[in-house]
């Protein structure tokens, strides 16, 4: 570590100066690059977002990074998202500063995310017995998280401040999230909302020196942006954002009035101090409030999980087009997928067409007539459902084999979604 030497105050200020020698400084910043000499250690915090950590390296110690996009795009969604692979997985220290959502809200969208149970659930307390199970061991995850929330309204930024010091200095806390800029006030009621935003955002920045740590500081862009691939003038309400902050990683998808199981976004890395700037598609969990990587960078290549997908219905369903849609949002998801197909009449052949069109591999499991006769779908149903990692079910609402296969999915605690022509009927 190089050694300060701390010169007298100046006249006109109550702060002390620090001096270094250079030779200590090239030491430490030589061990710097020797760490990111090594291609898989990140030097930052990482977000989660693989293909966001290779441009950025991570969060950083002393740098400031803004968070922005418009109202109800998925601002805490994102910061959520990043703060359970933070503080959750990874079990780094991390303070959040909730000025817009209370703890209570917090800690449910935490429950939704890490458990997988739609968040809908919560308001109509719809469980099913596997919902608690995930639900129980979401909380026994998030109970051991070193995760530190502050739940104040409207706060005062000198109030702030003194938090965020005790945060480091009693819990250890290696990053700070704040939501958002806009509603953090200053003594002087009186300042118009620029000099308010300017006074803010660079005590956030002298702050994240101070401690030295990263701090990720939520921002609405400007309405002018609806609609629009955002950019770094609509930063709202205040230029000198753009300016005090190291990184400005802007979040845009579309506003989607259908329910979509995924749907598709954006984060866009705008301004990089210390870096490259870029763009990465990622994907949005509307019954979660979750953002997950579409894609992990592997040299030139883009390599995904396998997935295999059990597709199957009743025999009287013909919905191609609906049943289209719905594998075309698992095919953004996974690029390496296999379908699972019993090669029958109905959804089977209509899986099976889809896999044609857009080049993906099929397994079939043909039924055992001989061995098991009329039940010979259901049993090469339950043996598909087995080794599926997902299964799309698409029932008529009267069809008893199709139904038999529901129970078993449930029995089996599989991951699962059932359709009706164009309506959800169950979803685990």
């Amino acid at each position: 570590m190089a050694e300060k030497i701390k010169t007298t105050s100046f006249e006109k200020s109550n702060e002390s100066a620090c001096m270094y020698e250079v030779k200590d400084l090239l030491i430490e910043t030589l061990d710097i690059l020797e760490a990111r000499y090594d291609k898989d250690a990140l030097t930052g915090i990482p977000s989660g977002i693989k293909r966001l950590d290779l441009i950025t390296n991570g969060f950083q110690k002393q740098e400031m990074t803004i968070l922005g996009s418009r109202p109800s795009i998925g601002k805490t969604a994102m910061a959520l998202s990043m703060i359970q692979h933070i503080a959750v997985e990874k079990q780094i220290p991390c303070g959040f500063f909730s000025l817009e959502m209370s703890s209570k809200m917090i800690s449910q969208r935490l429950l939704s995310q890490v458990s997988r149970v739609s968040g809908a659930k919560f308001c109509t307390g719809l469980f099913n017995m596997r919902n608690f199970k995930k639900l129980q061991n979401a909380a026994s995850l998030i109970h051991k998280a070193p995760l530190y929330i502050v739940d104040q309204p409207n706060m005062e930024l000198l109030d702030m401040l003194t938090i965020a010091r005790r945060l480091v200095v009693e819990r250890n806390v290696k990053i700070i999230f704040i939501d958002h800029i806009g509603l953090i006030e200053i003594e002087n009621k009186s300042a118009s909302v620029y000099e308010t935003q300017s006074m803010v955002s660079k005590s956030l920045r002298v702050l994240a020196r101070e401690l030295d740590i990263p701090i990720v500081v939520l921002c609405q862009l400007a309405r002018s942006v609806e609609g629009e691939q955002p950019n770094l003038s609509q930063l709202r309400d205040s230029g000198s954002i753009e300016q005090d902050a190291d990184v400005v990683i802007l979040l845009h998808r579309g506003r989607s009035k259908k329910h979509k199981l995924t749907q598709n976004a954006k984060l866009i890395v705008a301004k990089n101090r210390n870096g490259a700037t870029g763009y990465m598609d990622i994907v949005y969990f509307p019954d979660y409030t979750k953002f997950e990587d579409n894609a992990i960078e592997d040299g030139d290549k883009k390599a995904f999980m396998a997935h295999k997908l059990m597709v199957s219905g009743s025999r009287t369903i013909t919905a191609e087009k609906f049943i289209f849609s719905k594998l075309d949002e698992y095919l953004a998801l996974h690029n390496d997928l296999v379908i699972l197909s019993g090669g029958a009449r109905g959804v089977d052949c209509i899986g099976e067409k889809w896999a044609s069109l857009h080049n993906v591999a099929v397994e079939r499991f043909l039924p055992d007539w001989k061995k098991y006769g009329r039940g010979a779908g259901i049993v090469r149903n339950k043996q598909m459902a087995q080794i599926a990692d997902f299964a799309i079910i698409f029932w008529d609402g009267t069809s008893k084999g199709t139904k038999s296969v529901i129970d078993f999915c449930q029995s089996m605690q599989k991951d699962f979604a059932v359709y009706k022509i164009g309506n959800v009927v169950a979803e685990q």
